[in-house]
């Protein structure tokens, strides 16, 4: 009862993120949209969405002649889905992450402040089962792709 409106705010918060990051996954299936930004040490930083995916790209830009300072936003044609990635080679650093991570992360923040302190051993059981449920259906998706 304390924190009674912190917990309200913090979970609106958390479920309008997701909701928001639903409509950009939707949205990158039509058009892939990024966001870059070429700071004064020639670090380009590049975060978008592309095909289901967001990405975060660092790019050293110290060989190319002289590239605009500043931010740029720019949409292209959306290529093929990545799903997790991880790359970094040479001057180029890449992560990829699937929307569907993001989303359940945002909406499982969301419930975090309701979470009761103490669990009983039926609680442990139905957690326990479920998160069984999501680790199989992640692996019968990996498997099928």
């Amino acid at each position: 009862m304390k924190f009674r409106y912190l917990r309200i705010a913090f979970s609106v918060s958390c479920g309008i993120v997701a909701v928001l990051l639903c409509v950009l996954w939707v949205r990158s299936y039509s058009y892939g949209d990024g966001v870059g930004h070429l700071d004064s040490s020639l670090q380009r930083t590049v975060a978008g969405s592309n095909s289901g995916c967001m990405y975060l790209h660092f790019v050293d830009e110290t060989s190319s002649t002289s590239p605009a300072h500043g931010w740029e936003y720019f949409s292209f044609s959306p290529t093929g889905f990545t799903g997790f990635q991880w790359k970094s080679s040479g001057r180029v650093r890449e992560i990829d992450v699937p929307f569907w991570f993001a989303v359940t992360v945002a909406s499982s923040t969301a419930m975090l402040p309701w979470i009761p302190r103490r669990f009983s051993l039926r609680t442990l059981l139905i957690a326990t089962t479920l998160v069984a449920l999501l680790l199989g259906i992640v692996v019968m998706m990996l498997r099928g792709s």
